[in-house]
């Protein structure tokens, strides 16, 4: 079946205080964690792709200088994920103003597969609902896809906030795909040390 392009964007713009060095660029499965994302997106089918990047622009854009993603430099990334998710917004709809459907993903989500995104994809078209989040440990959130819609609202989120408080403000509105491989995020060397366990490397 064939589906309208949905865009993507991938949030790597924090400074990853809590792991102590860039979490974007960690090794997984022998590419940097970011660009394994953004690969994963791809993969998906998903189009145009923007990446998102602030605290490590330039190793961050060097990871990802041969992939199809555009990256988008967020100048305030420390204001909140919501500026990030705000900023990329607007870059893609600056370049593409007829979007009809937009991923929204963190980049530090490495036991995601492509075909999860495209099972996400195919349930967001397949539903007739205008969202799509993928639901895992206990809470529903990104990676979530958003129908045009929704885009004043991510483009009024407060500094602070990201995609999942509008999926739990909107849940009568939104398909729901069970993924407990979304939980896998990686915030501190204890969380990168289980799943690269995991993963076998």
């Amino acid at each position: 079946m064939n589906y309208p392009l949905i865009a993507a964007l991938v949030l790597a713009a924090g400074a990853s205080q809590r792991m102590g060095q860039p979490k974007q660029l960690l090794p997984w499965g022998g590419k940097p964690l970011v660009r394994h994302m953004v690969d994963t997106i791809l993969g998906a089918g998903f189009s145009p792709v923007y990446a998102v990047t602030g605290a490590h622009r330039e190793a961050v854009e060097t990871a990802l200088e041969d992939s199809a993603a555009v990256c988008v430099h967020c100048p305030v990334w420390a204001q909140g994920m919501g500026t990030s998710l705000q900023f990329g917004l607007k870059a893609l709809l600056h370049d593409f103003p007829h979007l009809e459907g937009l991923c929204i993903t963190p980049a530090d989500l490495p036991m995601l597969q492509v075909s999860d995104f495209v099972q996400l994809k195919s349930l967001f078209w397949q539903s007739n609902q205008p969202m799509a989040a993928m639901a895992y440990a206990g809470v529903l959130g990104a990676p979530a896809v958003f129908s045009s819609c929704f885009f004043p609202l991510l483009l009024s989120l407060e500094k602070d906030q990201g995609a999942r408080s509008i999926v739990a403000q909107y849940q009568k509105d939104c398909a729901v795909l069970p993924c407990e491989l979304a939980s896998a995020d990686v915030d501190t060397p204890e969380d990168w040390e289980k799943w690269s366990a995991t993963a076998g490397f």
